[in-house]
């Protein structure tokens, strides 16, 4: 299935919106950094896999209130997400780690409610970063992505950062 379809048109608060499979994000210039950017693209992404022409995850799918327990496993693998995408991109900074590892802190009453989730949410993480990176999935866009002249590596042919300099190349 393809990916969702992106606009770049809030002006704070990047979200996904299952209803409409859409991921409305704030443009690159409204963020600290670059790799803030992604890595907020990279969350969005995330959740948007949980769609249901997609993973299908309970936390995306239903209709789980803020701080119950599906609503926690999803922004925990959504943010699982975003770091495995920001590894692989290379646009996993001190900054960017902090920051994820304070907002999962966030979610540590939920997690301590059933620790098992963790694990859960991590599988679930992956599988969503493995459908991000399949390069079958791509992204439909209402506006051009944005652009950064130091920045070259795509995926699914959306900008996301240069390689890391200790990337292996990929095998043809």
């Amino acid at each position: 299935p393809g990916g969702p379809t992106l606009h770049y048109d809030v002006a704070d608060q990047a979200y996904y919106s299952p209803a409409l499979d859409e991921i409305h994000m704030p443009p690159i210039e409204g963020h600290r950094s670059a790799e803030g950017f992604y890595s907020t693209a990279f969350h969005e992404a995330g959740h948007s896999t949980g769609h249901t022409s997609r993973l299908a995850r309970e936390g995306v799918r239903g209709t789980d209130k803020f701080g119950s327990h599906a609503y926690g496993k999803e922004e925990l693998a959504a943010e699982m997400t975003s770091s495995m995408l920001c590894a692989e991109t290379g646009v996993d900074t001190d900054a960017i780690f902090a920051n994820s590892a304070a907002y999962i802190g966030s979610w540590l009453e939920t997690i301590k409610a059933d620790p098992k989730m963790v694990i859960g949410a991590a599988a679930a993480a992956q599988k969503a970063a493995d459908l991000v990176l399949e390069p079958t999935r791509e992204a439909r866009a209402d506006l051009e992505p944005p652009t950064l002249d130091d920045h070259n590596v795509a995926v699914n042919g959306h900008l996301v950062a240069e390689p890391r300099a200790d990337a292996e190349p990929e095998a043809a």
